[in-house]
């Protein structure tokens, strides 16, 4: 079975998978309300910056293709408190 990168790439459609950690975004405070920890949304991953990171990624010549991203918080849950 071929990938879906496969499938389109022949159309010259380029594929971004971005595999993100935890987000400050409103559903982080609820994880965080119901995993009973303070919300510290400094410590998270901060939305304009996946946002550059991504717009980052679709602005390199067509001649590139960057499939996959992988983004964390440099602070891990946990490293400072609960």
């Amino acid at each position: 079975m071929r990938t879906a990168y496969a499938r389109v790439n022949a159309d010259e459609v380029r594929v971004l998978s971005v595999f993100l950690g935890r987000t400050a975004t409103p559903m982080q405070v609820a994880v965080h309300k119901m995993e009973g920890k303070a919300y510290h949304p400094e410590r998270l991953l901060q939305p304009e910056d996946v946002a550059s990171v991504v717009i980052n990624a679709l602005s390199l010549p067509r001649t590139t293709e960057v499939t996959d991203i992988s983004i964390r918080p440099l602070v891990k849950q946990g490293e400072y408190g609960p």
